[in-house]
């Protein structure tokens, strides 16, 4: 199983258990507990994004994807934010959300336009009409990757920001903590995965 899915499925894990707890939460206690609980679900759900870099083009322009996106949590709970949470906090949230949701949809259709490429790529013979097609696809491909850039690069620093302030209401550092565990049999195979 690959990184990606499995911060996939650890990312929805987490987020039906924030959930969880926000619903508790809410029942036992009051406002500050509230804010506590959703700036937790949400550190971990934002820890659980995953924007990687990859190889440069042969310009030297950077090239990012977006391996690992859930945003179930700050939709369900996008009500309790706007009352409770600091204008900046809810701006830089908003810029991050959008943005990756406008990313996975570019990504999609980077996607489909590679699979196109592909298949021009390999068919034979090639008529005039495909290869203009070729062209046409490589240079819409250049476009998305740029807007890919244009989206991601910043999201690697609003992530970066949002997660200092919500890792602020620990004690202890949470990356330190260890929150998943295996049973003892799974335990090398877990390793490995982890450091793949």
């Amino acid at each position: 199983m690959s990184i990606e899915i499995t911060a996939a499925i650890f990312g929805t894990i987490f987020g039906a258990l924030a959930n969880g707890i926000i619903e508790i939460v809410k029942w036992f206690s009051g406002r500050n507990s509230l804010i506590k609980a959703v700036k937790i679900g949400l550190y971990f759900e934002i820890d659980h994004h995953k924007i990687v870099e990859l190889q440069k083009d042969a310009d030297g322009q950077p090239n990012f994807i977006l391996a690992s996106f859930q945003d179930h949590f700050y939709i369900n709970n996008i009500s309790t934010l706007t009352k409770h949470f600091s204008e900046e906090l809810i701006q830089h949230l908003t810029f991050y959300y959008s943005s990756l949701k406008s990313v996975l949809y570019h990504q999609d259709e980077l996607l489909k336009l590679n699979s196109k490429i592909e298949d021009l790529n390999n068919k034979f013979p090639r008529t005039p009409e495909d290869s203009q097609e070729y062209t046409k696809l490589k240079k819409q491909r250049q476009g998305i990757k740029g807007i890919l850039r244009v989206y991601l690069a910043p999201c690697i620093n609003t992530r970066q920001v949002l997660m200092a302030e919500l890792k602020e209401v620990f004690k202890k550092d949470p990356s330190e903590k260890k929150y998943i565990d295996v049973l003892p049999e799974h335990e090398e195979w877990w390793k490995k995965i982890q450091n793949e």
